[in-house]
């Protein structure tokens, strides 16, 4: 029998198809918690584990021998009794899913160089210590939902999966000077709330989608970025101020910035050739585009002939809008947003410390987001001038209980399958309260 041939006190062993090395597949006995996984087995070294090999089982604690060379994928999945362990500097490779859901480890010690595969130590929720100084490559989903891990050092890091460090809820540092890496992928610090301050190694150039959706960051400098995708900073409610270097040439196509409603300040480095930045909001270099205002104050220059959808979407700190003088294509009244011969509401100023509104009367359109995220208003009154109304043009607005329409518009709710309706996300307005 070759599995008896190859055994010791702990585990059974097969040969490698080339015959020169060990692979563990079995326990010697279902009851050990404290195993060795020694160098040799007779004259033999042993190199590998079967995928799955301790996967569940009640392992305390393990020796790794010195010629093993990679954790097998599921190696020690679900091994809840396991505390601690270090990797040794002749393994190159963790697996798969190798530590996943491991909820009592608490501290790893990695020696040498290795690769980090995907979800490999995924909800160790009482993973608080490892050194990854040596690790250059960690995949996707790696460190998932590991909510004791305070601070990670990637001091030599060439590559980061997606999602690598999603939802690890106490993170609060991240070292990273000398790290190589080039792109920080989708959701890689996703929902990772205690982080309120990041700053990029010089050799990032591009931030993907959704990079620090719901972080808690606080502020950001883009410094050698050259790209940032759509929502890579959404729902960043602490989110006070954005530094923008010159490098950086697209924002995407959609906002980086939705659900920022705290966002008071974008700031511009002297040189870009893209953007610029008035009074804290962010434009295009020639400033005919609004990309994102921000700031109590939201400055409207005479060669401004586009504003994005989204640029005012979630802005709730705008106490008014200011034209500059000359301009041909917008006006304010009151404070608010108009075309320039105010027959279209362009923007009401969503910090207006006031409860009722009414719209004059010759205003003959409401344009899309233009009721968006404001916090005082109730009652909105609508005059029998207005003909038509942009999808979304009440958005999400707590506040707002009553919109009375005086003319013969017809007033619709748009939902998550229909987005056309004028109103949406505006939970306290219903068809028995728009008269």
């Amino acid at each position: 029998n070759k599995l008896q041939e190859y055994s010791d006190d702990y585990f059974y062993y097969k040969l490698s198809d080339g015959k020169d090395y060990l692979i563990a597949t079995a326990f010697k006995s279902a009851t050990l918690t404290d195993l060795v996984l020694a160098d040799t087995c007779g004259s033999l070294p042993i190199k590998e584990i079967d995928n799955g090999l301790f996967a569940f089982r009640q392992v305390t604690s393990i020796s790794i021998g010195s010629n093993l060379t990679a954790i097998a994928d599921n190696a020690f999945k679900g091994c809840v009794g396991l505390t601690e362990i270090t990797i040794p500097t002749n393994v190159k490779s963790i697996g798969a899913n190798a530590f996943e859901n491991v909820l009592s480890l608490e501290k790893v010690v990695i020696k040498g160089q290795v690769t980090i595969k995907d979800r490999a130590f995924a909800n160790c929720q009482s993973l608080s210590s490892i050194n990854l100084e040596l690790v250059t490559v960690i995949m996707n989903s790696a460190f998932e939902q590991c909510n004791s891990l305070e601070t990670i050092n990637l001091k030599i890091v060439e590559t980061l999966g997606s999602r690598a460090f999603a939802e690890c809820s106490s993170l609060k540092s991240i070292s990273w000077d000398y790290a190589a890496i080039k792109s920080l992928p989708t959701s890689v610090f996703y929902k990772c709330s205690s982080l309120s301050s990041v700053i990029l190694p010089s050799t990032v150039t591009k931030i993907e989608g959704y990079a620090f959706m719901n972080s808690g960051l606080f502020s950001f400098d883009t410094k050698n970025v050259v790209e940032i995708a759509a929502y890579a900073f959404s729902d960043c409610a602490w989110m006070n101020t954005f530094k923008i270097g010159k490098a950086l040439t697209s924002f995407g196509n959609e906002d980086p910035f939705s659900n920022c409603y705290n966002l008071s300040s974008i700031e511009v480095a002297a040189g870009n050739e893209y953007f610029s930045s008035i009074n804290g909001s962010l434009y295009n270099k020639e400033q005919t585009e609004l990309i994102k205002g921000s700031g109590g104050v939201v400055y409207i220059p005479k060669t401004l002939k586009i504003i994005r959808p989204s640029a005012l979407m979630f802005n709730r700190s705008v106490a008014s809008y200011q034209v500059e003088y000359g301009a041909e294509n917008y006006k304010v009244v009151d404070g608010n947003l108009y075309s320039y011969d105010l027959k279209t509401l362009v923007k009401y100023a969503s910090a207006k410390e006031e409860e009722t509104f009414v719209i004059p009367d010759g205003v003959e359109k409401i344009s899309m987001l233009a009721f968006a995220s404001f916090s005082y208003l109730t009652t909105i009154s609508i005059p029998a001038s207005v003909k038509t109304i942009e999808a979304c043009a009440f958005f999400n607005s707590a506040s707002l209980v009553a919109l009375n329409v005086e003319g013969d518009i017809v007033i619709t709710f748009a939902d998550e399958n229909d987005p056309s309706g004028m109103v949406y996300m505006c939970p306290n307005v219903g068809k028995d309260v728009v008269e």
